[in-house]
């Protein structure tokens, strides 16, 4: 089967798979339930990452990553992870959640033959965030500093998506005020 052949049998298991996993949840006891909200995180993002290799289709290695990146972190600050490393549990929990962002551009050029790189922007972001929170100093100060530094980026992106927009226009107009004066 081509890749876009797959594409409805491919959504169709992951939304059975995801539902039968929702639904056994329901007969699970209490004391297990936390474990299993992990293990169904993890078998979503695994749901995810599987129908990306079998379409070859980028979209779906996103939520894999993300949803990998949260299913790992809430699993390494309920065990004894973060404690033998000395880690902080919401700094542990930020630095997996930046790892799950950062294997989506890595799964998406590897099995897709696409180019997404900003997920590494948001994956340092958060790493930088985790590495605040557990260290303090320098990395808290960082992360205060990008606090101003992103919406001054908003701003000067939307300035200069209309300079080209309205660039473009200039260039366009030219050729057409020169066919009128011939």
């Amino acid at each position: 089967m081509e890749p876009k052949e797959r594409r409805g049998w491919v959504g169709g298991i992951v939304l059975i798979l995801i539902g039968v996993l929702a639904l056994f949840s329901r007969f699970i006891p209490d004391s297990f339930s936390f474990n299993f909200a992990v293990l169904l995180l993890g078998g979503m993002a695994l749901a995810f990452f599987v129908a990306g290799v079998l379409t070859r289709e980028a979209g779906w290695f996103f939520p894999a990553g993300i949803i990998g990146g949260v299913a790992a972190g809430v699993w390494a600050t309920s065990s004894s992870l973060m404690a033998d490393l000395g880690l902080d549990s919401g700094a542990g929990f930020m630095l997996f959640f930046a790892a799950g962002w950062a294997t989506i551009p890595i799964t998406t050029l590897l099995f897709s033959r696409e180019r997404h790189w900003w997920p590494f922007i948001l994956a340092a972001l958060f790493g930088v965030i985790g590495l605040g929170v557990q260290f303090d100093g320098v990395f808290m100060d960082i992360t205060n500093l990008l606090g101003y530094l992103w919406p001054l980026a908003l701003i000067i992106g939307g300035a200069l998506l209309i300079f080209r927009r309205r660039r473009d226009d200039w260039q366009e107009e030219e050729p057409a005020a020169k066919e009128k004066q011939a």
